[in-house]
């Protein structure tokens, strides 16, 4: 359980530092443009759910995680706070 607090704050500094500002889980799975076969985890917005999927190896996007746990406590808290915002906006 540490380990996963430890790996999510991880993630979360590394798209702070970076200046990313977009949610990552509003974007599309990116496969990447290289051709290795390394299974990790993406948020689907179709089906709000976190996806398995084959990532290449380099560069892609941030929606892409280690684990479905670590996708689906970020994805699920950030999407929550998205729909809301996007519900107000429509009111």
């Amino acid at each position: 359980m540490k380990m996963n607090t430890v790996l999510i704050f991880l993630a979360l500094v590394a798209v702070c530092v970076s200046g990313v500002t977009v949610n990552p889980c509003t974007l599309p799975i990116d496969t990447g443009r290289c051709y290795a076969y390394l299974p990790k985890w993406g948020y689907d917005r179709q089906s709000g759910r976190c996806i398995q999927f084959p990532y290449g190896g380099c560069g892609g996007n941030y929606n892409r995680f280690e684990d479905e746990w670590t996708c689906r406590r970020i994805c699920q808290r950030l999407t929550k706070d998205v729909i809301s915002w996007d519900a107000e906006e429509v009111n």
